[in-house]
């Protein structure tokens, strides 16, 4: 994973102030990930687990708003319709 990857991971799950977030829910502080964003470090292999496992939760999360709002409404949204 390259800087500009986790970067890219951090602003679309928490927008564009996300190292705070993205270091508590990754368990290390927020200048770390700064530091691995800069290139200053490297990214950890369990780093790059953790991330994916993050990224896999939140997708979980937002179809499950998704298909909720989808039922206030009565129609299937198109991110949940089979393609």
């Amino acid at each position: 994973m390259t800087p500009r990857e986790l970067e890219q991971i951090g602003r679309t799950l928490y927008g564009s102030i996300y190292a705070r977030d993205l270091a508590e829910a990754l368990g290390v502080t927020d200048r770390t990930v700064r530091r691995y964003v800069a290139g200053e470090r490297e990214i950890p292999l369990d780093m790059k687990v953790r991330l994916e496992r993050l990224a896999r939760e939140r997708v979980r999360e937002i179809t499950t708003i998704v298909a909720r709002a989808s039922k206030i409404h009565g129609a299937q949204p198109a991110l949940l319709q089979p393609t």
